[in-house]
This record gives C-alpha cells, sequence and structure tokens, in this order.
C-alpha cells in the first residue's frame, strides 16, 4: 500500500483487503476451500489444480483468478467510498458531523495498491496505482534481467491517458492538467480519493462539510479515478525467475527495474547464494562502486539504502534526517518487498549459479513465523450510509439557510 492525503485509506487496504480477496478466491475456486481459505492452500494442491506443464494455467481457472482479484479489488473501494466501512472513534469525535466526516477519512485519503497471488507457477499481479512488480530472472548466458509485471497507471501512461479521454469525452482540454487527473492527482487509478468519484451533486454537498473544499474544477463527469486494477499473469520458469520485488512509487523515483534488480542479485552474490558472475556474463554487481551491497540481511533493506544513496552514507544520513512533512520535497516513502520463490531444487543450479539451499536456511526464520491468518469476517457484507449522510447535511444546510434568511 502507499498511502497520500493522509493514512486512512491505506490502513482500511492494509488490513481489509487480505480478506476481501481470500473470499472472492473462494467464490471463485471451489473446489480448494479448506479450513484456513484458499487463498493459503498448499502449494502442491495449487500446483496440481494450475496444471504442471509450460503451456500455463487451465484458461478457465486464470480467468476465474483474474476475475476475483478484480472483484475483491472493486468491493472494498465500494465499500470505502461509500460509507460502509466503520473506523475507531476519538473521545472527541461527539457530534453527529464530527462521527461522519471520521468515518469519511478513508474515502477522502487515498491508497495504491500492489498485490501478487501465486498458485503454483502462475504469479497474477494485480495492481491499482504507481506501485511496481518486477521479476528478477537470470537468463541462461547468467546474464540478470528484469521482466515488469505492471506498467505505472498514471498519465505518462499511454494507455491510461488514453483511457481517460475515452471515458470522458468533450473534456480533453481538463480531464488531465499538468499532468495530474483534473490538475490535482498523479495516479490514475486508487482507492479511496472519493473527491475524484462521488457523484456531482453528493460532492457539492459532502466536500465542503467534510474536508472544507470544494469539488475539482471542471468536475463534469464522475468518476475520474477507479480502484479496478489491471491484473497481469505470468508463468514462472523455475530454473530462471528466481525473485520478485513489489515497490511503491519511491523506490523506482531513484532506481529503474534493471537497477533493482542488480541490487538484488549483488544481494544475493554477496550472501553466496548465487554464484559470481563470469566475465562473459556481465558487469559484477560488487564490483558498482556507488552501490552499498554487503550492509545488509533483508534484501528489501538493501534495496531501500541504495534508492536513498547506496555508497554515500552522507547523503542516506541527510534524507533520512529530514522530518516530515518536508521530507516529502526530497524523497517519497518507500515500501518494498522481495520475494525469492522456492522451485525445491536444494542443490546449486548450474545454469543459474543459485545456491537455493542456502536461500532456504537463510529465510528459515519467514517460515517460524509463518503468515497472518485472514479474517474472513472483514470480508462481510457493508451497510453504505453515504446518502444518508449526504442528506444530513443537506438539512443541516437548509435549516442553517432558514434562518439566515429571517435574519
Amino acid at each position: 500500500m502507499d498511502g497520500h492525503g493522509g493514512t486512512e485509506c491505506a490502513n482500511i487496504v492494509q488490513k481489509y483487503l487480505g480478506a476481501y480477496v481470500a473470499n472472492a478466491l473462494d467464490a471463485a475456486l471451489p473446489a480448494q476451500k479448506s479450513t484456513a481459505s484458499s487463498w493459503f492452500a498448499s502449494k502442491q494442491l495449487a500446483a496440481a489444480a494450475a496444471g504442471g506443464d509450460d503451456d500455463g494455467p487451465d484458461p478457465v481457472r486464470k480467468e476465474a483468478i483474474t476475475k476475483a482479484l478484480i472483484s475483491a479489488f472493486t468491493r472494498l473501494d465500494d465499500d470505502i467510498v461509500n460509507g460502509g466501512i466503520d473506523v475507531e472513534l476519538a473521545p472527541t469525535d461527539v457530534t453527529t458531523a464530527d462521527i461522519i466526516r471520521k468515518h469519511l477519512r478513508p474515502a477522502i485519503a487515498g491508497s495504491c495498491t500492489l498485490l501478487a497471488f501465486i498458485d503454483g507457477n502462475d504469479v497474477y499481479v494485480a495492481c491499482t496505482g504507481d506501485s511496481r512488480a518486477v521479476i528478477g530472472r537470470r537468463k541462461v548466458d547468467g546474464v540478470w534481467e528484469s521482466v515488469d509485471l505492471s506498467v505505472d497507471q498514471t498519465v505518462r501512461n499511454a494507455t491510461e491517458y488514453s483511457r481517460l479521454l475515452d471515458e470522458h469525452p468533450g473534456e480533453l482540454e481538463t480531464v488531465v492538467v499538468k499532468g495530474r487527473v483534473l490538475g490535482g492527482l498523479m495516479p490514475t487509478r486508487a482507492f479511496g480519493d472519493a473527491r475524484y468519484k462521488w457523484p456531482t451533486r453528493l460532492s457539492e454537498v459532502l466536500l465542503p462539510n467534510v474536508t472544507n473544499r470544494n469539488p475539482p474544477k471542471n468536475y463534469i463527469s464522475p468518476p475520474y479515478v477507479t480502484a479496478k486494477p489491471v491484473v497481469t499473469h505470468y508463468r514462472i520458469t523455475p530454473s530462471r525467475d528466481i525473485f520478485l520485488v513489489l515497490a511503491t512509487d519511491g523506490l523506482y523515483d531513484e532506481l529503474t527495474s534493471q537497477e533493482a534488480v542488480t541490487v538484488v542479485s549483488g544481494f544475493l552474490q554477496h550472501h553466496q547464494v548465487a554464484a559470481s558472475p563470469s566475465v562473459e556474463w556481465g558487469t559484477d554487481p560488487l564490483q558498482i562502486k556507488s552501490l552499498a551491497l554487503t550492509k545488509d540481511t533483508n534484501a528489501a533493506t538493501c534495496l531501500i539504502r541504495n534508492a536513498l544513496g547506496g555508497s554515500n552514507e552522507e547523503k542516506i544520513k541527510k534524507l533520512l534526517g529530514i522530518p516530515a512533512p518536508y521530507s516529502r520535497r526530497f524523497r517519497d516513502d518507500m515500501t518494498v518487498n522481495v520475494l525469492f520463490f522456492d522451485h525445491d531444487n536444494t542443490g546449486t543450479n548450474a545454469a543459474t549459479g543459485l545456491d537455493k539451499s542456502r536461500l532456504i536456511v537463510e529465510a528459515k526464520d519467514v517460515d517460524k513465523k509463518g503468515l497472518d491468518v485472514v479474517d474472513l469476517s472483514l470480508a462481510g457484507a457493508k451497510q453504505h450510509r453515504l446518502q444518508h449522510w449526504t442528506s444530513y447535511f443537506a438539512q443541516q444546510q437548509q435549516a442553517a439557510d432558514s434562518i439566515k434568511s429571517k435574519l
């Protein structure tokens, strides 16, 4: 998750999305149901259902998973922007207006979201916003290459720009202003950001009362932003595809996809998981003086370190020493996860130069901790209260106007 305009939306997505996805996958793949949830079905069961051949998964299964991910994302966002999610109230939230404003904070704030679902040797990446998923792949000649599994969803993306123009005919001059949606929002897809989604009449009533702001200029044909993800499918080649980087745009503001893969490959080499490259394999990452690849025991931390300055420790100290909110002028927030695929080959693979047995040993603490249990009750039906709350503020305004007219 990568929140903007506050943390409230990202917090809700972090708490609820896993349950919504698990619920949708259970419905889409009924044969996979288990006491815990089919989302966490065993790797062997998932691989068998997905099909073990190189031709890819069963088309019906692939379509079902894709639709389930899209449904989970859009359903959660629908609950968020329509006032269906309860939030914890503070002792100071005593008036009806205060309570409504607090419950609508997740809708007003926004969040980009990136999710990967692994089904045997099939990876599905659902992307809403400008976070990015990148595969680290080692070719037959040993050279590392990056494979993007998502495309940043901003107006710089020609497909997204064309989509906006198609969905809002006659608004060529206003739908994108200064590289942003209606001149305000950078990502074209996001959770929350109800200021770009609510119907015009509701926005005219709610926004001044909830945020002290009016609808965006040229707010003609909402919604302008959607949480519907773009879902990408990728078939893993066990002897080649080694890891997956999931990171917010803050990382990719500083590193290209290929640079991110270079950092992780150098990290693996330092920890003796990946063999040192021979001359014909290309540049040895450990010989790149601008990178810092030997200080960390966590690949994600290593990526963040190199995005902030690499071997330039003075730069890193200065960037980390700038307090919020001023730090935003110099660096974006960064959230990074690195997933290493377990291909069940425990020896060194001559083609890739990877010692998988050592990687498994290094990751043993992850196995001990395990995965968080998903509470499927979080995905239950919600009561949408937006219309009711709009009526409340409209009535309050009418009463205030009536009093003014009598003065």
